[in-house]
């Protein structure tokens, strides 16, 4: 008995496939909007629930276009909210509490 192996899903094909979308969350990416907030608007144009998976879609897309560069990272030091923080004086106290989030992840 043969046993049929099955494609990887596709669900987001139509969408990221389509260049008309690429492009549409390209532009917004070059006006400035980050990546999930552009396809959270192509999806609210469409009427398509977003999800991060197709986020990951349209970045995985647009890096392979050249649109962005996830490789490209700047240094912590050279960073302005670095520069900032080591300009910040700490009030005088005996335990300090040190926390961290996610950049544009809602708060849970």
């Amino acid at each position: 008995m043969k046993i049929k192996k099955e494609k990887k899903s596709t669900k987001f094909k139509g969408l990221t496939d389509n260049q008309e979308h690429i492009g549409y969350v390209g532009e917004l990416v070059k006006q400035g909007k980050n990546i999930t907030h552009a396809v959270v608007e192509l999806c609210d144009k469409l009427g398509y629930p977003y999800s991060d998976s197709l986020r990951r879609a349209f970045s995985h897309k647009l890096e392979k276009q050249g649109v962005t560069d996830s490789k490209k990272e700047i240094p912590i030091e050279q960073s302005d909210e670095y520069k900032e923080a080591l300009n910040r004086e700490l009030p005088k106290g005996k335990y300090y509490l040190i926390t961290w989030a996610q950049a544009e992840t809602p708060m849970h």
